[in-house]
């Protein structure tokens, strides 16, 4: 997913501070990641040790490290299982060559013949596997919320934000997800369709986009101009052509009152996406509102984290760089 968050001491100890405070001893970040096959989210390791992770991911195949995880958050619940936006049983499952491509959706061999990805997606087992809604996970849980959610379901992210309660998804501070921009599996959920759908139900700003690439050559145009050693480099200097969308949003706060929690916390998220300009915006409504000094604190500590020196430094360079 998007990059992980490198942080100072000073941001630390403020996040620290907030996160000690009762109002989240009391009722703890909830995070979810869907799609834990080689990792978690990288992003909270800054907030784990204060948050309730919950993670899903039914391909164990590389899911050794899901142990030592456990350490990092306050509670981490692992669930072997997909996450189905409407069925709480059994679906059929496609296993492929890469656990990270798996699906519950049938790869588009065909369409992905050409792609230097299509190894990763060569399925090796279509087994049955169990399912779970989100919806059921927070009955299961007692979960209220769910603060930030980092969905990479390969072809799902859309449908199962939208099998949430309007009011469970209204209130996600932060939300990653990974929609595709061409066709690697069967009726998949494209980008067009995601930003669609979050502009007709409004409530969040992008915050993060970055389109990964692929490297389009069909394997008979590469065995006829390329041979040995060339026909295994190729796929690495050929340009890119978009595949993916990796794709962040912060909630705006427009659909949602303003509390304290979701204030503060909203601040760590805007942080962790180095959205400054935003963080500071609710580092002010929150003194406004509540008018309290951990605001003021708030906000000193995203103008010490704004980056004023790089760009002054780089028009500089180019400035002089041209006599």
């Amino acid at each position: 997913m998007l990059n992980e968050f490198h942080t100072n001491t000073d941001c630390m100890n403020i996040f620290d501070k907030i996160l000690q405070d009762e109002i989240f001893l009391q009722d703890p970040p909830v995070l979810v990641d869907i799609g834990a096959a080689t990792r978690l989210c990288g992003k909270w390791s800054v907030i784990g040790k204060y948050s309730v992770c919950i993670a899903f991911d039914p391909d164990l195949r590389q899911m050794d490290y899901i142990e030592k995880e456990d350490s990092r958050f306050r509670r981490l619940c692992f669930f072997p299982q997909l996450v189905h936006d409407s069925i709480n049983g059994e679906v059929d499952f496609y296993l492929t060559a890469s656990p990270e491509c798996s699906s519950c959706l049938e790869p588009d061999t065909e369409r992905l013949r050409n792609w230097n990805i299509a190894p990763f997606f060569q399925v090796t087992e279509r087994r049955r596997m169990k399912s779970v809604t989100l919806p059921e996970v927070m009955r299961r849980l007692n979960l209220a919320r769910i603060d930030a959610l980092k969905s990479d379901s390969q072809g799902m992210d859309l449908r199962l934000l939208a099998s949430l309660d309007e009011t469970v998804r209204q209130n996600i501070l932060a939300l990653e997800v990974e929609p595709g921009l061409i066709d690697a599996y069967k009726g998949e959920d494209k980008f067009w369709m995601l930003l669609e759908y979050m502009g007709k139900t409004g409530g969040f700003r992008m915050s993060d986009c970055r389109v990964e690439q692929l490297r389009y050559l069909p394997a008979a145009v590469r065995d006829r101009y390329f041979t040995g050693i060339r026909g295994r480099l190729v796929n690495t200097l050929l340009p890119g052509s978009p595949g993916w969308c990796e794709t962040a949003f912060l909630n705006d706060y427009s659909k949602i009152e303003l509390t304290e929690r979701n204030c503060r916390l909203g601040w760590i998220m805007a942080m962790i996406d180095r959205q400054y300009g935003f963080a500071l915006e609710l580092a002010g409504r929150g003194e406004e509102r509540f008018g309290k000094p951990i605001y003021r604190e708030l906000a000193a500590c995203t103008l010490k984290k704004m980056p004023f020196w790089r760009p002054v430094l780089r028009k500089c360079c180019r400035k002089f760089l041209k006599f």
